[in-house]
């Protein structure tokens, strides 16, 4: 590894040529005659310069490579380093900050050239300038409407929970499976949430889990899931204490007809209660976004589901606490100020619906 002295000296001669080369022409014999290369340093193979005076010397030839030497000791040294500005030419002790705009108070020898640099940089037009973008004031980033847009476009690569501000204060957040997910907590709050499990209520936002609905008659929703579960691992969808829809219910998912083989992984469901007048059911199930796709795989394989081309309509529109339609207002028909997307594994947008002409199930 060189030491400091040799990187110094690279410094200083990084702008020397490694070597010179000048031709001649003639007879003649001894040094100097000839094509001849002058080579900065020690030759390739650490062998030094013979320290040998020749026995004779042609002045022509020794006075070209001499000159030559010159030549490219004057345009390495005339040769500024760094940036192009005339008065970087000069020595440090001499350098002012007035000379990059004042060619007066550089020598002589320089102001002709600082002269031409300036009358260039004026020349040049301003459309080829980058226009400087004006930054608001932070009085305005801070507006409701401007935070808003802000928000909903860091959003647009990975979707934010509902309590991501609360979060990103207090949690190292993740982006993962499409969301922004708190990982751990940038305070020591472990005593504090054990105590709070054990005495109080802790909560915890899953509201990045997927929510699959199955819409059907109760009989083939249940023929259909039972080959993905087992009654040898506890709860199914046909619990009873579920199937009223009173209670959720948590169980182990499996490939179709490979138990015990084929885990898929944890999920919870809930059924809808029965309406007094309806025939179908509606099943919904919460995923973990890790697992959504291989269950959705075989959700539609054992119910016997296609793709459909167009979106369904959404059967839950949105209402106010006190049950009834929340309206909007007349004058307002662009998108909502606030944009929720997709999962990432589909377009943002309505849900995407899969139907089966044999069960007749809606997933």
């Amino acid at each position: 590894m060189p030491g400091a002295k040799d990187r110094m000296r690279e410094k200083k001669m990084k702008n020397q040529p490694r070597n010179v080369t000048y031709t001649s022409s003639g007879r003649g014999a001894g040094r100097g005659q000839g094509s001849q290369v002058w080579v900065r340093g020690h030759q390739a193979g650490g062998h030094s310069y013979s320290q040998d005076l020749p026995k004779y010397i042609t002045a022509s030839f020794f006075a070209k490579a001499r000159a030559a030497e010159v030549n490219a000791m004057l345009k390495a040294v005339s040769k500024p380093a760094g940036s192009c500005h005339v008065f970087n030419a000069l020595p440090k002790h001499m350098r002012r900050r007035a000379m990059s705009h004042d060619t007066k108070r550089l020598p002589i020898r320089l102001r002709e050239g600082a002269q031409r640099l300036a009358e260039r940089s004026q020349r040049a037009p301003d459309q080829q300038k980058k226009p400087v973008p004006k930054s608001r004031s932070r009085r305005a980033r801070r507006r409701h409407g401007n935070l808003l847009l802000e928000f909903n476009r860091r959003q647009k690569k990975n979707r934010w929970l509902e309590t991501h501000i609360w979060h990103s204060k207090r949690f190292h957040m993740r982006k993962t499976w499409s969301f922004c997910v708190p990982l751990t907590p940038t305070a020591k709050s472990f005593r504090a949430s054990y105590r709070a499990m054990n005495t109080h209520a802790l909560l915890q936002d899953l509201s990045y889990f997927c929510c699959l609905e199955l819409r059907g008659s109760e009989d083939q929703i249940l023929r259909a899931l039972a080959r993905l579960t087992n009654k040898q691992t506890g709860r199914t969808f046909a619990a009873v204490s579920c199937l009223s829809g009173a209670r959720q219910g948590i169980l182990q998912l499996y490939k179709a007809d490979r138990f015990p083989q084929g885990a898929l992984g944890p999920a919870e469901f809930l059924w809808r209660p029965r309406a007094p007048d309806a025939s179908l059911r509606q099943l919904w199930i919460w995923l973990h976004p890790a697992l959504k796709q291989e269950v959705l795989s075989e959700l539609l394989l054992v119910c016997g589901c296609s793709q459909v081309a167009s979106v369904c309509e959404d059967l839950h529109p949105e209402v106010d606490p006190a049950g009834r339609k929340r309206k909007r207002d007349e004058g307002d028909t662009g998108p909502p100020s606030k944009r929720l997307l997709g999962d990432g594994t589909r377009p943002a947008g309505a849900p995407v619906c899969w139907e089966s002409t044999d069960t007749h199930i809606t997933i």
